[in-house]
């Protein structure tokens, strides 16, 4: 659990709204010929046409980078056709809405390959616009390419805003938190939610399963762009199809990891006398009889996170919960240790034999 800190969320939400700009720009530009290609596909008419040459086009591009100017070549297949609309003869170079230029030639002169002059080919041109034509429908390799590259960054800002809210929403449940109140249920900030029950008391953590997908999502689409790009599959139909499937099933995977993992449940049982907390498939279970305090501080030497948790008087422990360090989190595990000893009707340790950090 992220616990919130003064810096840290105009930061995180800074950054998530800057980052959610720049992709909405970027996606636009991106979509913008995307869509175009697929109304092609929808609304165009086809025709037959003639190529009459094919050529690897190229423009030269002055860069800067380190202080340097420098000029880069970069290429596209250049295709020239007519095709005839009514009475008319149309000309065009359109190949497809796809205006990628690389700098290696490459992918160009294997597009050029396909059309040799006088080939006799299918134009598909807007009714409305004859001019406006293509000679292939369906979306290229290349913007397939585009959309994917897109999709970890795009994960990567949701990730972001949902971290912003995470931590928007757990500051609003620290201000809000009292655990001398009476209110039940009650949100423990960092834990769960306190709940009555048949028997006592149950403490239920959800998940956090969007925060998780979204994060995982990010990474796998990111590993299967870098796996694509090191094996040269980049313009493969067949292999982004594949990505796409499988980081999907990855995301859901981890989904399902998130719910078995990251949930637990703290029940206190009177009729039974029994503190029991479950965690995946283990249960671990002390008596209300062998409980002694409620103390919270680290159980382990050099652990970075605090610990709220249950001492019998023969020196065994139970860890009910850990919450991570941060600006308010020894005020909040405390507090939280206060509600539970109400709870369990036991002292809590006093702050002074709280087990210090490398001891």
């Amino acid at each position: 659990m992220i616990m919130p800190d003064k810096k840290l969320l105009p930061v995180v939400g800074g950054l998530a709204f800057l980052w959610c700009m720049f992709m909405v720009m970027y996606t636009v530009r991106v979509y913008i010929p995307v869509r175009r290609q697929q109304q092609a596909q929808e609304h165009f008419t086809v025709t037959s046409g003639v190529v009459d040459s094919a050529s690897v086009g190229s423009a030269v591009v002055r860069e800067r980078d380190n202080g340097r100017d420098y000029q880069v070549t970069y290429y596209y297949p250049r295709i020239a056709y007519h095709y005839d609309v009514g009475k008319r003869t149309v000309a065009s170079t359109r190949h497809t809405y796809d205006e990628s230029r690389f700098s290696d030639s490459t992918y160009a002169s294997r597009i050029i390959a396909e059309y040799p002059a006088g080939k006799k080919v299918a134009v598909y041109y807007d009714p409305e616009n004859p001019s406006d034509s293509v000679l292939e429908l369906g979306l290229p390799p290349t913007m397939t390419w585009r959309l994917l590259c897109i999709r970890p960054f795009w994960a990567a800002g949701i990730t972001l805003v949902l971290l912003t809210a995470h931590l928007v929403l757990l500051a609003r449940r620290i201000r809000r938190y009292d655990p001398i109140a009476e209110r039940i249920p009650c949100s423990i900030p960092g834990w769960g939610t306190l709940h009555r029950s048949e028997r006592g008391f149950v403490i239920i953590r959800r998940p956090r399963l969007l925060l998780s997908m979204a994060s995982v999502f990010f990474l796998t689409t990111f590993l299967t762009i870098f796996v694509l790009w090191a094996l040269g599959m980049t313009f493969s139909s067949k292999a982004h199809q594949i990505a796409r499937y499988s980081c999907g099933a990855l995301s859901l995977m981890a989904g399902a990891v998130v719910l078995w993992k990251d949930g637990s449940r703290l029940s206190v049982d009177h009729s039974r006398r029994v503190v029991a907390i479950r965690r995946a498939f283990r249960t671990q279970e002390m008596s209300l009889d062998e409980v002694a305090t409620v103390c919270v501080g680290w159980l382990k030497a050099r652990s970075k996170a605090l610990s709220l948790y249950l001492r019998s008087g023969a020196g065994r422990t139970l860890r009910l919960h850990v919450f991570d360090l941060g600006e308010d989190t020894t005020a909040i595990t405390r507090r939280a240790a206060q509600q539970i000893a109400r709870i369990l009707g036991k002292p809590v340790e006093a702050e002074s034999a709280i087990v210090q950090s490398g001891s």
